[in-house]
């Protein structure tokens, strides 16, 4: 809960995954391998404790670098004010991706805290908008807008065959003309088929 005036946001580490998983191989009955691990420089015995932690092996120890154990904070931190609605989550579902055209669709997570109508706005950094309105219930909820490009679109290229082409949507929530919530993604125009087909035999006769 944010407070008027001065806030405070409190972090606390726990060991770094050493004391917290000291005892797991014991429960588990035996070592699990793990030969990056140097459990001797961390004077945990022959206990490899890296394999019960959801975080990057080499921290325990690599044949190319020490051991350093860390944890920390590895982004940005900051307290978050909202009012009436707000954006979570960005997902651009691609339906049809052709040289001519692209069949798009928005689906927006959105959350409210009661039941309102907004209209939701997408556009991208060529001059594209398409606007639509919705209504919302309290709480966190899925719309979808759906919208084409033909420009031609750029298409996303992998390495190699062309330029790796990205588009950048913003999307906005407003209500009267006042906007409460926006978020950018960049997503790449591509389709992508797999093909199966059977390879033709050929067969060599070498004559003496």
């Amino acid at each position: 809960m944010l407070w008027k005036g001065e806030n405070t946001i409190l972090v606390y580490f726990h060991s770094p995954p050493i004391m917290h998983d000291f005892d797991k191989p014991d429960q588990l009955g035996y070592n699990l391998p793990a030969d990056n691990d140097h459990s001797e420089d961390g004077e945990v015995e022959e206990k490899k404790l890296s394999v019960f932690a959801r975080k990057a092996p080499y921290h325990y120890g690599w044949d190319w670098g020490p051991r350093f154990v860390t944890s920390g904070i590895w982004k940005a931190v900051y307290i978050e004010k909202w009012s009436k609605t707000r954006i979570r989550d960005v997902f651009i579902q691609q339906s049809q991706v052709t040289k001519e055209v692209a069949e798009l669709k928005a689906v927006v997570e959105v959350e409210s805290t009661n039941k309102r109508d907004i209209k939701l706005t997408i556009f991208d950094q060529h001059g594209f908008t398409r606007s639509e309105k919705f209504s919302l219930e309290k709480g966190l909820q899925a719309v979808e807008l759906p919208f084409s490009i033909m420009e031609p679109p750029h298409l996303w290229w992998s390495n190699g065959l062309g330029e790796p082409y990205l588009y950048q949507f913003t999307l906005e929530l407003s209500e009267e003309g006042t906007t409460y919530g926006s978020k950018q993604v960049k997503t790449g125009l591509r389709s992508i088929h797999l093909v199966q087909e059977q390879d033709q035999m050929v067969i060599v006769f070498i004559l003496n």
